[in-house]
């Protein structure tokens, strides 16, 4: 007994379509890497903004502090804000990349290798049925037994 295979609902959907033409296939392949190149672009911006401010976050106070060692009031009375300000910017920047751009990039990858195993789907098929006419063609004269 073979095993059932696990599909999702769209896949049940896409296989009862009719299979797309070469054409069609490589404008939406385009269409799915182009997501997928800009999606992984803006993930790797906002990746870099975030590993810069959570640096900001750290090296400022240790700059500020070594600066101030010693002399007393000479961290400006702004100072605390501006660390507070930082820290919710930073904050609210790393919430977005978890939460927005790195599953988009994910999404956008997992689609692109979705539809590659569909489209494998569709040229197996194709395949076993041009063998399955050509070796109909190589045996016209054979009757069955």
């Amino acid at each position: 007994m073979s095993e059932p295979t696990h599909k999702t609902f769209a896949e049940h959907l896409v296989a009862q379509d009719p299979p797309l033409s070469e054409k069609q296939y490589r404008e939406h392949r385009m269409q799915l890497e182009k997501a997928l190149t800009d999606a992984s672009r803006r993930e790797s911006r906002v990746r870099m903004t975030v590993l810069i401010l959570w640096l900001l976050c750290c090296i400022i106070p240790t700059v500020a502090v070594g600066l101030a060692n010693g002399v007393p009031g000479k961290v400006c009375h702004w100072y605390p804000l501006l660390m507070y300000v930082l820290l919710i910017v930073t904050i609210v920047e790393t919430v977005s990349y978890f939460v927005r751009f790195l599953p988009t990039r994910l999404r956008a990858g997992s689609a692109l290798n979705r539809n590659i195993l569909l489209d494998l789907d569709r040229r197996i098929s194709d395949l076993t049925s041009r063998i399955d006419q050509t070796t109909k063609e190589d045996r016209p004269g054979q009757t069955p037994s």
